[in-house]
């Protein structure tokens, strides 16, 4: 099955159905489906030509259930974003917190405790344990399943 655009011509995306489903294998029967029919539909949108980018099967199935999480810590998510915020005050010296902001679709702030912020955080920086949550600032997309580094790099005569 050809997931491009009819006009290019491109390879045709390769799904690897049985794997999607020895992952998905984990999940309760009733939310299979809808998990299923997300992931298949997450992958055929990263096969757009508009999307340089493609998922693979194991991109669709971490989204989705990265998505899972975010919406049983705060059913109103669309967007996550961390801020590494530096402090030099304090009785231990420097260090470094981050800072969660939880946004709806509008992108308004929601209305949440620090126990779901902190959730939150948890279920993305396990879910992208190489990512510099210390460091640089990120945007988790809940819808698109993607997560974009806002931090720029330096210029190298910056210094």
């Amino acid at each position: 099955m050809n997931l491009t655009h009819p006009h290019r011509q491109q390879p045709p995306l390769a799904v690897d159905l049985p794997e999607l489903w020895s992952r998905l294998r984990t999940l309760p029967a009733a939310a299979r489906l809808s998990a299923l029919a997300d992931a298949v539909a997450r992958i055929a949108l990263g096969g757009t030509p508009m999307n340089a980018h493609r998922n693979t099967a194991a991109e669709a199935v971490r989204a989705v259930m990265v998505a899972r999480r975010l919406r049983a810590v705060a059913p109103d998510v669309d967007t996550v974003q961390t801020t590494p915020v530096y402090t030099e005050a304090g009785p231990r010296g420097p260090r470094v917190a981050v800072r969660v902001h939880l946004a709806d679709v509008l992108h308004l702030p929601l209305a949440a405790d620090a126990d779901q912020h902190r959730a939150a955080y948890d279920v993305l920086r396990r879910a992208y344990p190489r990512a510099q949550w210390q460091s640089d600032e990120y945007r988790y997309d809940v819808r698109a399943g993607r997560l974009h580094r806002l931090t720029l790099d330096a210029p190298a005569d910056a210094r």
